[in-house]
């Protein structure tokens, strides 16, 4: 994503000595200007960045834990430091997570929403208090057929239609 200031917001996660997730802001020429790690420990990777405006922000992060769920964190600052994470009551399957601010403080995630396995892929949306629903079933197959649809990405037009 890109900062107000023009500089890019680029998630990335380590998975080497711990599996960890971290936030790079990078300026305009390619040069590293900050550094600062979203979550510690070994239980979500790969984290998805929305913007909230103002310097919020909000992460969404892919579990390699036992809990099966996506974790989350915020951040008031922009991605300076980062609330603790904690693990929402959507499925996830060790799978990674997309996910899109389609206005103010209503946010779109596609998820594989099952406990194992990859075939289903399912969009949320939270509403105003907060609430996470879903609100389509994009595919699915039968669990034994072998499909799988992973790595989903999320994209908005310029009439804001994802």
């Amino acid at each position: 994503f890109i900062y107000e200031d023009g500089t890019v917001g680029l998630p990335v996660y380590h998975e080497f000595a711990g599996k960890f997730s971290e936030i790079l802001r990078i300026d305009t020429q390619g040069n590293l200007l900050e550094k600062n790690r979203i979550s510690w420990g070994r239980q979500a990777i790969q984290p998805e960045i929305v913007s909230m405006g103002s310097g919020k922000l909000k992460a969404y992060l892919r579990d390699v834990s036992s809990k099966r769920r996506i974790w989350s964190s915020s951040s008031n600052n922009y991605g300076r430091s980062w609330k603790r994470l904690t693990s929402m009551s959507i499925l996830n399957p060790d799978s990674a997570v997309a996910a899109i601010n389609v206005r103010k403080n209503r946010t779109v995630l596609a998820v594989n929403d099952l406990e194992t396995g990859r075939y289903r892929l399912s969009l949320y949306a939270n509403t105003a208090q907060g609430i996470w629903k879903r609100i389509k079933i994009v595919e699915s197959a039968k669990p034994i057929s072998g499909e799988r649809y992973a790595y989903p990405y999320l994209i908005r037009d310029r009439k804001s239609v994802v």
